[in-house]
């Protein structure tokens, strides 16, 4: 798809670049068609139509849509159907640095095509420590060190996180959401170096998390927030 630059799947891929990097689709768990990108022959295909279609929840284009919960996040795709959902869970329980960047770089595109260049640097939303530990690793990192790579420019840590016991997202309300992610992070000594930056999460439902970060990096001084995902909840 030319708009976001997808590679097209290659009829005989590199077979000695599939042994050492042993590439899978991150839909389906097939062996990937190409070793440019984590996706089998078919599920490219769904997720080429999934960059461009319309909401699913009103049916309206992408920037006319009714029914934006998200604070006005760039985002690549909906958060939708089973397949557009294991592409995220799959970066979640097992953060692949591969598929991140992949989508990170994909993402870059989408900035670069919805919002004005010059961003000072790129930052993230901090996953929970203890999932960091469980599913060795953190995606949020990982998308935003490919987006970093597709922008050119620095990835910078300028949130923490509290170390407290929080009850998942996931399982609240959007009111329950805005309560639950208050005084959980927290901006870095240098959050007030940087004037603007794009602030990259995984996926948004509420938009709660995104806000209450971004309303914290600019406490610390930082002019302006984008805020970006992969994916947004219709």
């Amino acid at each position: 798809m030319k708009e976001y630059a997808v590679p097209k799947a290659k009829k005989h891929p590199n077979r000695l670049a599939d042994l050492f990097f042993a590439p899978f689709c991150c839909i389906c768990g097939d062996r990937a068609a190409d070793s440019r990108m984590p996706f089998c022959a078919k599920c490219v295909k769904e997720f080429q139509v999934s960059l461009v279609k319309d909401c699913p929840q009103c049916g309206s284009r992408r920037k006319s849509c009714s029914c934006e919960k998200s604070g006005n996040a760039v985002f690549l795709f909906y958060y939708h159907t089973p397949e557009e959902k294991r592409a995220i869970l799959g970066l979640k329980r097992n953060p692949d640095k591969r598929v991140a960047k992949f989508f990170g770089k994909l993402l870059a595109e989408k900035v670069k095509r919805e919002k004005s260049v010059g961003f000072d640097c790129v930052t993230y939303v901090p996953r929970k420590p203890k999932n960091v530990r469980s599913y060795g690793g953190d995606q949020g990192y990982l998308i935003a060190a490919g987006v970093a790579e597709g922008l050119g420019i620095p990835l910078c840590t300028l949130l923490k996180r509290k170390s407290e016991k929080r009850t998942d997202q996931k399982l609240l309300d959007a009111t329950q959401r805005r309560k639950n992610v208050k005084n959980i992070f927290y901006a870095s000594e240098n959050a007030k170096n940087y004037r603007r930056v794009l602030l990259v999460d995984d996926v948004t439902t509420t938009g709660a998390t995104l806000d209450e970060c971004a309303d914290i990096l600019r406490e610390a001084g930082v002019q302006q927030v984008v805020k970006a995902v992969l994916a947004r909840t219709p």
